[in-house]
Parts: structure tokens; sequence; C-alpha cells
């Protein structure tokens, strides 16, 4: 299991390498606005958004004994023709070592002030495989008005209800007109697996979010549905989303 956070630089100056900030998270300890684990964790995946984005890197205490990561691809707001790409670390995660602040610094060169925004999916080991059973996928709708550049917790509607049964989620998709990331709350577990967000249904998600490479991020009972929380870039009340579901029980 692993939990996405997210880190946001506002207006950042163009073509200058920019700190961002962590996003208040509940699940996390945030000292000089960077996201410090308490236990050693995973870095499995990454990704960085903007207009125009340059360049993303990464940086700790003893990522600097080497060489800050550089994170790569990028997306673009301006053109998501490509669509939504991750750095894919999974083969070989990048350590966190605990009590070590994780600082993110990025460059856009859109030729005006734009936010850059990153997510980072921090997972205590490797990814629980997905189940054998064939997944099936599911999909919801919300008219929550999310808060600008701050979690916000939806509340959907899921118009099929599902067999008795426990299921297990093995990828998402999370789509709004400002969307910029969104993750799911299982009940009995305190990891927040989420993805990066798409801005248009033509769009296509992260690849390891709709082929089951990242595993099982959870599971829930056909009367106890996930809650889905988003982070936007402005306010949003028209959401989306699909569930790829396998059923285990």
């Amino acid at each position: 299991m692993f939990t996405l956070h997210a880190y946001r630089a506002a207006a950042a100056v163009t073509a200058t390498l920019t700190e961002l900030s962590a996003i208040a998270d509940q699940l996390a300890l945030i000292q000089n606005n960077r996201i410090v684990p308490q236990v050693d964790k995973n870095l499995i995946f990454a990704s960085g958004l903007s207009h125009t984005p340059l360049r993303l890197r990464l940086n700790s205490p003893s990522w600097r004994q080497y060489s800050a990561p550089h994170v790569r691809p990028l997306v673009d707001d301006n053109a998501r023709t490509n669509g939504v790409r991750l750095a894919n670390y999974l083969d070989d995660p990048l350590l966190c070592r605990a009590l070590e602040e994780i600082t993110i610094e990025g460059e856009q060169g859109s030729g005006a002030g734009a936010d850059i925004y990153a997510g980072i999916a921090l997972a205590s080991g490797l990814p629980t495989p997905a189940p054998a059973s064939r997944p099936f996928l599911i999909r919801g709708t919300s008219t929550t008005a999310a808060t600008a550049n701050a979690w916000s917790l939806l509340t959907m509607v899921w118009p099929d209800n599902l067999p008795n049964g426990m299921y297990a989620v093995v990828g998402l998709t999370a789509q709004s007109a400002n969307a910029r990331f969104a993750r799911i709350i299982f009940e009995d577990q305190f990891e927040r697996p989420g993805t990066p967000s798409i801005e248009s249904l033509s769009e296509v998600s992260p690849q390891e979010h709709v082929g089951m490479s990242l595993g099982t991020f959870g599971r829930f009972s056909n009367n106890r549905m996930p809650n889905i929380e988003v982070l936007c870039a402005a306010a949003d009340a028209a959401h989306v989303v699909f569930m790829n579901v396998a059923r285990v029980g």
C-alpha cells in the first residue's frame, strides 16, 4: 500500500528553480513545508505538472550524497495530448530515510508565473500484488465543491449496486476541469493511494493506474464504498471517478 502526497509552488518565477511547499495533509508530518517520513519509506512514483514544465527534482540529505533525483517525464498542462505520465520507480524505489525532509523543486518556462504541482507516492514496502480475479471498471460522480489547492473530500454517487462481497481496488482515474491529484480513503486503512488526475475524459491516465502494476490499493465491502478526495487548482464541482475493482470474497 502507498499514500500519495502533494506539493505546490504558487506562481513560480519563469525559468527559475523554485521550492514547492507540501499541501496540508493529516497523514504526514510537515516541517519547513516539507514532508518528513516517520519511518523509512519507498518512493515508488512521482509526478510533476505545470505550464511548460522544464524540470522537477527531489532532494533529501541522503540523496545529496550523490545527486538529487530528477523527475522525468513531466506533464504539460498546456498540451496533454500525450496523456498523464509518471516517473516510475517501482523496479528500483527511492529510499526515503526516516526523519529526513523531502524537498521538491521545480522550474517552468511558460513565460508568466505559473503554479507547479508535484505528487509523490510513499510506500512502506513493495506493492501488494493485484488479485488474480478479473477486474472491472465502475464509475461514480460528485458535485461536491472542491477547495482550491487543498485536499477536498467528495460526496460520491455510485449508481451501480455491487453484489454482496469484498472487492479490491487495483486502479483509479479521476477527472475534473481543474484536477491535479486524487486519492482513495478506505475504512480501516491508514494509507491513501492516489493518482494524478485528468482534466478531460479524452485524456489518458497513467498506465500504472489502469494496468495493475501498482498492485492492490485497498479493499472494501459492497456496502462500504471507499471515499475519494481530490486536489484541484481552482474551485471545482463536477467530478468523475473510475475505479478498477476485482472481487476477492
